[in-house]
């Protein structure tokens, strides 16, 4: 069975995923080792995130936000803003 891929709404998740690890000072092996012991998972891989190669779960991105100290709701307005952003570049 093949899952369903919003590709923009990846991307827009990717692009907020990455500004929250730059503004942190964070590279992504320090946010994989970390991330890792919080979600009690030995393949997490954020550069999968941010490169919008997976789909994530929202258990995941729930643990990123408490990571970066940033509530659901705030994170979610970011992605949004990235998707009209993305959505703008696409219709061109």
């Amino acid at each position: 069975m093949k899952h369903f891929k919003n590709i923009i709404l990846l991307e827009a998740i990717a692009l907020t995923l990455k500004h929250l690890r730059k503004v942190t000072g964070k590279t992504q092996e320090e946010v994989n080792d970390e991330v890792s012991i919080l979600i009690k998972q030995q393949s997490f891989h954020i550069g999968r995130l941010e490169t919008a190669q997976i789909n994530s779960s929202v258990s995941i991105i729930y643990e990123l936000c408490k990571y970066y100290k940033i509530s659901s709701e705030e994170f979610f307005k970011e992605v949004e803003k990235n998707i009209a952003i993305l959505s703008k570049k696409a219709s061109k």
